[in-house]
């Protein structure tokens, strides 16, 4: 299979920035997609051509997310050179005819437009205005392991992280900054250099308020007094 040179490299940013997922768009046989794009190491089986059983080693995990229906959502393994995943079922998510003698010519087509929209550089990947359903997806494949944070979505506050008993200075987390990027990637923007400062979300919506909102909210609110659901 033709490789995907950007997948080793957006997987080493993530890495480097301590962060676990980012976020793309995708267009591919004229429909959008949401790709996640999930740092995560594991191992897997693959025949050869001759029919051996290899070892292999992926390093990411893709979830597609269909813009125009939600629902319809694909995930698997990837590496830069292999993509765990069966031709019927690629076929019938992207509405490919299944044709055996097309199987190498549309995957080769599919990684080059897959390669071609995947940032190198998830930083400067910011200007997203997901709906709140994708948003929900995002939040379920991000926070798997705690089932309480599934649906805060909603930020509503930020707050002025305060110090240790010790006197030293308490800084916002990555997992704290990530998330933000992929939920308010405007408003991050606007805070990133100043590290003392995390970004607050509740799973209530009323609760949740516009950037200017926050930004206005912030400069009146004594320090650290934010009540917050943060990470």
């Amino acid at each position: 299979m033709a490789s995907v040179p950007n997948i080793m490299i957006l997987r080493n940013k993530l890495r480097d920035l301590g962060w676990k997922i980012t976020a793309f768009d995708f267009k591919y046989n004229s429909k959008e997609y949401v790709v996640l794009f999930k740092n995560q190491d594991s191992d897997g089986k693959r025949i050869d051509k001759y029919g051996n059983e290899k070892n292999i080693r992926y390093i990411a995990l893709l979830t597609f997310i269909d813009k125009n229906n939600i629902e319809r959502i694909l995930q698997f393994r990837v590496n830069s050179g292999w993509f765990d995943i069966h031709f019927p079922t690629f076929c019938s998510y992207f509405k490919i005819s299944y044709l055996n003698k097309s199987h190498g010519k549309f995957f080769s087509q599919f990684r080059s437009s897959l390669n071609s929209s995947i940032p190198q550089n998830p930083i400067n990947n910011f200007k997203h205005d997901y709906t709140p359903e994708i948003k929900k997806v995002i939040a379920k494949n991000y926070f798997e392991e705690n089932g309480e944070k599934l649906n805060r979505i909603y930020c509503f506050g930020i707050m002025r992280n305060g110090k240790t008993k010790k006197g030293e200075q308490k800084y916002r987390t990555t997992d704290n900054a990530n998330f933000t990027i992929l939920m308010r990637p405007e408003l991050f923007e606007y805070f990133k250099d100043d590290k003392t400062i995390s970004f607050c979300f509740t799973d209530d919506e009323s609760r949740e308020k516009t950037d200017v909102e926050i930004i206005e909210g912030f400069s009146h609110e004594a320090e650290g007094k934010i009540p917050a659901l943060r990470f």
